[in-house]
């Protein structure tokens, strides 16, 4: 069994496929000083201009990934987990923050924000600038309450669903289908991706809905095609 997996950047707005590659379980051209994390974010987000922000979970967040990205002039900003390196050590333990409390360490161009809500949350900001804002969530008994939140916080959680948004309308009318075939998977994946991208570009300056729109595509794309049937074959003994 070959198994694959795609790593994918996408706007953050839009949910528009930017950039993906293809990973088998091993890439030969990753330099051995990084890890798999930091080369998939540096390899997707070369071509990024200066000035651009990119956002990422956990997995991907090391203090030499962002480093990297800001020599490059790219802000980032991504979840970190405790077990990391040059996390703050009283971030690694409770701290005994009340819920709407947080905690900031920074260092250079890097700063980490610890924030309480129903659990911990740590989090590399894009900007030092920590503004609290007001967040209204709904508690265990259906109540709003307001907390006290950071604005890095709030813009992560805005932005942080790029690849989501991609995901969601490539699987609303997918075309995927299971086979053995690697190669037709990668097909189907790209397939869906280009539809779902063409999509979001028309619908810039249009209403239609996403169905209406695959509809159309799918009309447009077999008109004067017909199917031809096979003679049947006629054998004597």
């Amino acid at each position: 069994k070959r198994d694959y997996k795609i790593w994918s950047l996408a706007d953050s707005s839009t949910g528009c496929l930017l950039k993906f590659s293809i990973y088998q379980g091993k890439d030969e051209a990753r330099p051995k000083s990084l890890t798999l994390g930091e080369y998939v974010v540096t390899s997707l987000s070369k071509d990024c201009a200066p000035n651009s922000q990119i956002y990422f979970d956990n997995y991907f967040t090391s203090v030499k990934l962002l480093e990297i990205l800001r020599e490059k002039q790219v802000f980032a900003c991504g979840t970190f987990r405790t077990d990391r390196k040059y996390l703050p050590p009283e971030m690694k333990t409770d701290n005994k923050l009340k819920r709407g409390e947080y905690l900031w360490r920074g260092k250079e161009s890097i700063c980490v924000i610890q924030w309480k809500d129903s659990k911990i949350f740590i989090l590399c900001p894009i900007s030092m600038i920590l503004q609290k804002v007001l967040k209204y969530k709904e508690n265990f008994q259906m109540v709003q309450i307001s907390l006290q939140c950071p604005q890095a916080i709030v813009d992560y959680n805005l932005r942080m669903n790029a690849v989501d948004k991609f995901d969601q309308k490539r699987n609303a009318y997918i075309v995927d289908r299971r086979s053995k075939k690697l190669w037709l998977r990668l097909f189907y994946f790209m397939l869906d991706a280009a539809i779902v991208s063409a999509f979001i570009q028309y619908s810039s300056e249009s209403s239609m809905s996403y169905l209406t729109f695959r509809l159309l595509l799918g009309r447009q794309l077999i008109a004067g095609q017909t199917s031809r049937r096979r003679k049947k074959q006629c054998f004597g003994i």
